[in-house]
């Protein structure tokens, strides 16, 4: 198999997981608060990971530490809670559509912080898919469930934290295993998504919400594949290519969150297929 098939299969996966993690946060907020579906992610995640991290814990230097905490931060700790506390407005259509700035993002980032040369087809493409995106948002008519329109900016926020992990991982992490990137970034989190999850009501929950134990198996598909090996897949990903390349994925994200959103009885129309040729085209554009 090619090199070049590989990235694109890559793609595909990394797509189809994590565009169907807005549909399943939707399912973790039947129970929980946006809060505690952000840090039940983490700390599930972090279950997952802690005991392999120790492999690795012993052959990192104290600046590639560094740049894990960094990562952590940024690309898993900080975005869950933005994303969850947006989500409770939101529909997981919009949220998935608003992810897609991501790419705009980890191209500026790129190039004034983090030494990236200019390249003209890779603005177009990015400018491209964001206009598709911008698009769709203008023209859907069910946005919000409640109005309250700022908490779109929540999502914003997160794209940019996103692009700051991307870029790091792409200029200071790689001589460092994908693994070791994945496993490190989420060990770190145990403690303070420990705090916050058990510091409430989430076990009584679990035990007394008629659909506790059923939301929680949510959660726990949300942390082990969409969360631990959905970025294993991404870090791998940005290391084979670059990171404006493997952040146009939240380009293609919509095409399963809208697919997964109108099966769950959201509305769909025809300015999303509109809005999804626009986006295609700046994949293959940002890719070239």
């Amino acid at each position: 198999m090619s090199s070049k098939l590989q990235n694109w299969l890559l793609v595909v996966l990394i797509t189809l997981i994590w565009g169907s993690s807005f549909i399943l946060m939707k399912r973790g907020l039947v129970a929980f608060s946006p809060t505690q579906v952000a840090a039940a992610r983490l700390f599930i995640a972090a279950l997952v990971t802690i005991p392999l991290f120790f492999r690795y814990y012993t052959k990192l230097s104290l600046r590639e530490l560094r740049y894990i905490v960094l990562i952590a931060l940024c690309g898993n700790g900080i975005p869950p809670f933005l994303f969850t506390a947006a989500q409770k407005h939101l529909n997981s259509s919009i949220s998935g559509i608003l992810n897609s700035t991501t790419p705009l993002f980890t191209l500026l980032l790129g190039i004034t912080a983090f030494g990236v040369s200019f390249k003209l087809n890779r603005l177009l493409g990015v400018l491209i898919g964001l206009s598709g995106a911008v698009f769709l948002v203008l023209n859907n008519g069910n946005i919000t469930d409640t109005g309250n329109y700022q908490y779109g900016l929540l999502i914003i926020l997160a794209t940019l934290l996103y692009s700051i992990s991307a870029n790091t991982v792409k200029k200071y992490c790689q001589n460092i295993p994908p693994a070791a990137i994945n496993l490190g970034s989420f060990s770190l989190l145990i403690i303070p998504s420990g705090i916050i999850l058990f510091s409430g009501n989430f076990v009584q929950t679990v035990v007394t919400h008629p659909s506790g134990y059923v939301t929680l198996g949510y959660l726990v598909i949300l942390a082990a594949v969409n969360t631990v090996i959905a970025n294993l897949l991404f870090y791998r990903l940005t290391q084979r290519t670059d990171a404006i390349f493997a952040s146009v994925i939240t380009y293609l994200i919509p095409l399963v969150s809208v697919g997964l959103g109108f099966l769950d009885g959201e509305t769909i129309s025809w300015q999303y297929f509109v809005s999804m040729a626009v986006i295609l085209l700046g994949v293959y554009l940002a890719q070239k």
